[in-house]
């Protein structure tokens, strides 16, 4: 946008008529930060350290630094109550004495007590939440309530009296409960916004449509629905109404329907003079000119242009030096539009051609060939762009008789349509960042459009991938890594993050890139209030798992994380719950946060502050044990006091004794500061845990059978070995013997057994056994006359034959496979059918190893089991000579190494210079002069016979019609 455009300008005209210059000084995310008043006193830290003691001993000690003095400090990890908590409740109603003791006796409570008093104090309490989803406006209380009984005497009524019925929700409020605890349900607000246009009450409307932008901003179809209601009335109260929302939305928003939209209105409603219409038509153009779908606000903004003088009062003629600015005007906006991939690109070609030679038939051959070569990739790129945007923006349709209903987008669960749907975006990005329109960032215009049209790509892409806290790291990125002269709003980075993190209160990413750029600008204050409401957040998040949790086993086993989160079963065979499953992860993820808010911590200041935050962690309800192993590390390797990462070993085992990677993790610490006692000492209390069954405690078993044979004597080693075998009764004698004599590699194995051989090269050395029998077996055949050998082992034992690459096979593997790339579109799904008598293609070959081609060899094999090995012989023979004659192992292994196409990275020629060049070159045909012809003379076309003429496949002419040479 031009300054003298720029609505925060504060000495230019406004662009939007009716409304104030300038940019709202409240943030225009509308985002709060709440103030961390969690303070830690240093005195009492520092008392602390010098309480530490060492040792293992202090099992019953309540700190792990000794004193116990952790218990005083005023931090707390708890967090908010929830929201349903807070409303404030009605009053119960009043019953005479009678009811009363007939409810007692009944047991039962008057429905529906629970529901809020007002709707405006449930808004003001969501708004005290912490990074979440933006509230959703209670149902209005509709609630009949139980008649109150006048001051008289009671009266005795029969036992089985019950309370009145209640009254039951209207649709609409049942609407907003359910988006009130799940928000993100696309067909619920759909069905919310029709039932609100059908009551035509316009209260019940506006809290539909400010709901749903509150949870979805800049959908650009909710907002032009919503702007509806004002811009149809043309009193002075909804027009003032339809430009206090244009105002807000037009800035951040890069919806060309939107745009289009706010145009419409200042023409045709507002009639405005031509002066503000052309401010319009230029604000509009510098939002969203480069969108494809702008061309006909181009169209608009040039036949407005061209009409007429813009300046000056109505009717008055027009000047020479008016006409001469007008016609620089048009030469400026065709030239700016023909360079853009528009859908109407040709059409406005056509049209500058017609102006240019309107104007000036001396120079508008000069004129059009120094914007032939951009308007040219602009009509090439055109394709490419829809290729890319086509799966992006799907065309809803909508039912006979309703309206189109809003694509909401809905928070990621990663399923493959899902992933396929966050790659195919990220493609898209990368080759808008790629300059495929080959604009010339390094001057000032140039580098001004592709800004602009970078900027509005990704306001579009993070509007329908809210949830992907991928595109707003992408944006956040790009932007960040602008100079700072280039960025045209000169807007802050960080302002990105913070609107993910809006959208998306619980994402890493997000939450870490914020602390992170705020800890390189030295705002401590601000990384704790990061991270303070980062962790609030994944709290809330896992206090909504954990109520929808089964009840617990007896015997609590499944209350410990796992740490084996990609198990999809339990070792004794019982399947394991998704929502536990889901629970244990939240856990370890976050474990990991309070880890990096440590990390930060130590940074930052030193490692008190850092034993600050873990003394807050401790406090958690659910804390994986990842938390103890990382402070225990960073005392060790910080202030080498060994006695105090023992300690808290030891506390992390008192919550997780039956975590078994905790456990390996805490023996694995014991080795290496060669503190045996403490190590088997932990080791023969742990393998006594009844939880601990011999399967689930095979690792610690493992780890420390190591450490005996690598560093214990012989019969320490053999004792050891004896005690696995009593437990692993299944094991074979030669496992535990090669497990006594193998040190970083298992030559035994390797060597005797076979077991570490790669796939590679297991399947080198059976394509080289079975050449060996296929050239004795042909051998054989020859002339020698001996059979195959009676012993042969079974087909199923029987290494398979080798494949030899061919170069059809390579030639496939090069050109119909698709390219790798870092983000990219699926492959194209092959045809159902093919025509019959044709080879069809069965897809890219299986790579060797995979379980597709093992599973296509043993087919292979099962289908000539029963096969004589004679016949088998002849049968391989004979398909050899229909594949042809066989490539050179050597040309095989050349074609298969070099590099895809994409991988090319030398000079690129522009598509312009290469037309020119074959549009200007001359070349010669077969026969006559300049081919230098001895080739064979070319047979006589058939004679014509009326109709269509034969094409003419002679040689190209040149340009102008005859030869040149």
């Amino acid at each position: 946008m031009s300054d003298a455009l720029d609505p925060s300008h504060p000495n230019q005209p406004n662009p939007y008529p009716g409304l104030s210059n300038g940019v709202p000084e409240d943030d225009p995310m509308g985002l709060e930060r709440h103030e961390n008043t969690n303070q830690n006193d240093q005195d009492i830290v520092e008392r602390e350290l010098m309480g530490m003691v060492g040792g293992l001993s202090g099992e019953g000690q309540d700190s792990i630094y000794g004193q116990g003095i952790y218990q005083d400090l005023p931090m707390s990890t708890s967090p908010p109550q929830q929201f349903q908590q807070q409303v404030q409740q009605q009053p119960p109603p009043q019953f005479s004495a009678v009811q009363q003791q007939q409810v007692g006796e009944m047991h039962t409570t008057p429905p529906l007590q629970q529901q809020p008093q007002n709707v405006q104090v449930q808004q003001q309490l969501q708004q005290q939440q912490l990074n979440i989803s933006p509230p959703i406006p209670a149902p209005s209380p509709a609630v009949a309530q139980p008649p109150q009984q006048a001051p008289t005497q009671p009266q005795p009524q029969p036992q089985s009296q019950e309370p009145a019925p209640p009254v039951p929700l209207s649709e609409y409020d049942q609407l907003l409960a359910s988006l009130k605890e799940h928000p993100h349900s696309s067909e619920n607000w759909n069905r919310l916004i029709d039932v609100a246009e059908q009551s035509k009450d316009m209260e019940k409307i506006k809290t539909a449509y400010e709901s749903l932008l509150q949870i979805y901003p800049n959908t650009s179809a909710a907002q032009i629905a919503y702007l509806k209601h004002y811009t149809t009335k043309y009193d002075a109260a909804s027009l003032k109404t339809a430009q206090t929302l244009f105002k807000p939305w037009l800035l951040n928003s890069a919806s060309v329907d939107l745009l289009r939209f706010y145009v419409d209105y200042v023409r045709d409603i507002i009639r405005a003079d031509p002066k503000t219409m052309r401010q319009c038509y230029d604000f509009a153009v510098n939002a969203v000119g480069h969108d494809k779908d702008a061309g006909e606000i181009w169209s608009e903004y040039i036949k407005f242009i061209h009409n007429g003088p813009t300046d000056g009062p109505p009717g008055a003629a027009e000047g020479a030096a008016q006409a001469a600015t007008r016609i620089n005007d048009l030469r400026k906006l065709y030239r700016r539009a023909v360079q853009i991939p528009l859908m109407n690109v040709e059409k406005l070609w056509q049209d500058y051609v017609r102006f240019e030679t309107e104007t000036s038939k001396q120079t508008v051959k000069d004129m059009l060939q120094s914007q032939l070569s951009s308007y040219t990739t602009a009509k090439l790129k055109l394709k490419e762009l829809r290729d890319h945007l086509g799966p992006l923006y799907p065309t809803l349709t909508a039912a006979p008789g309703h309206r189109v209903p809003f694509n909401l987008p809905s928070p990621p669960t990663f399923i493959p349509g899902e992933k396929n749907l966050r790659d195919r975006w990220l493609h898209y990005l990368n080759w808008e960042e790629s300059n495929p329109l080959m604009l010339e960032i390094q001057t000032k215009e140039g580098g001004k459009e592709f800004v602009s049209r970078l900027k509005g790509i990704y306001k579009n892409a993070v509007v329908k991938m809210r949830f992907y806290g991928e595109i707003w790291f992408r944006w956040f990125t790009w932007f960040n890594d602008l100079e700072k002269d280039k960025r045209l709003d000169k807007e802050n980075p960080l302002d990105i993050l913070i609107a993910g993190i809006e959208a998306n209160p619980t994402s890493f990413l997000l939450n870490y890139a914020l602390a992170e750029q705020y800890e390189i600008q030295q705002k401590y204050d601000e990384v704790n209030k990061t991270y303070n409401t980062f962790l609030e957040a994944l709290q809330k998040e896992l206090d909504e798992i954990e109520a929808r949790l089964p009840p617990p086993s007896e015997n609590g086993a499944d209350d410990q994380p796992s740490s084996q989160g990609s198990d999809k079963s339990k070792p004794d065979g019982k399947e394991k719950d998704p929502e536990r499953e889901l629970f244990q992860r939240r856990i370890r993820e976050m474990g990991s946060a309070w880890c990096m808010y440590m990390r930060f911590a130590r940074r930052s200041q030193d490692q008190v502050a850092s034993r600050k935050v873990f003394a807050q962690a401790r406090k958690a309800k659910h804390l994986d044990w990842r938390v103890f192993d990382y402070a225990a590390l960073t005392e060790y390797h910080l202030t080498k006091a060994a006695n105090i990462a023992t300690n808290i070993y030891e506390s992390g085992l008192k919550r997780h004794p039956t975590d078994v990677e905790f456990i390996c993790q805490y023996l694995q610490f014991l080795i290496n500061i060669n503190d045996e006692s403490n190590a088997r000492s932990l080791f023969e209390r742990v393998i006594t845990n009844p939880i601990l069954t011999p399967e689930k405690a095979r690792p610690i078993w493992e780890k420390w059978s190591t450490y005996e044979f690598n560093f214990g004597d012989l019969a320490a080693s053999q004792k050891m070995e004896k005690r696995m075998l009593e437990i692993y009764t299944v094991d074979p004698p030669t496992k535990r013997f090669a497990m006594r004599h193998k040190h970083l590699m298992d030559a035994i194995a390797t060597k005797d057994r076979g077991f570490s051989l790669s796939e590679n090269q297991q399947a080198r050395a059976a394509a080289q056994g079975a050449s060996r029998i296929e050239t004795s077996a042909q051998g054989g055949q020859g002339g020698s006359g001996q059979s195959a050998p009676q012993n042969q082992p079974p087909p199923h034992q029987q290494a398979p034959p080798p494949r030899r690459p061919s170069p059809e096979l390579g030639r496939r593997r090069r050109d119909d496979s698709p390219p790798r790339r870092d983000y990219g579109p699926p492959p194209k799904r092959s045809r159902p059918m093919s025509p019959p008598g044709r080879d069809r293609w069965e897809g890219p070959p299986r790579r060797r190893g995979s379980p597709a081609y093992e599973r296509d060899r043993e087919r292979e094999r099962d289908k000539y089991a029963d096969e004589p090995p004679m016949r088998r012989m002849d049968r391989e023979r004979d398909d050899s000579r229909d594949r042809g004659p066989a490539v050179p192992n050597i040309v095989s292994w050349f074609l298969g190494t070099l590099p895809n196409a994409n991988a090319f990275d030398g000079p690129v020629f522009r598509t312009d210079d290469l037309i020119k060049v074959f549009t200007n070159a001359n070349i010669p045909g077969s026969q006559g002069g300049g081919g230098g012809g001895g080739g064979r003379p070319r047979s006589p076309p058939p004679p014509h016979r009326g109709g269509r003429p034969p094409p003419d496949y002679g040689p190209y002419p040149g340009r102008g019609g005859g030869r040149r040479y």
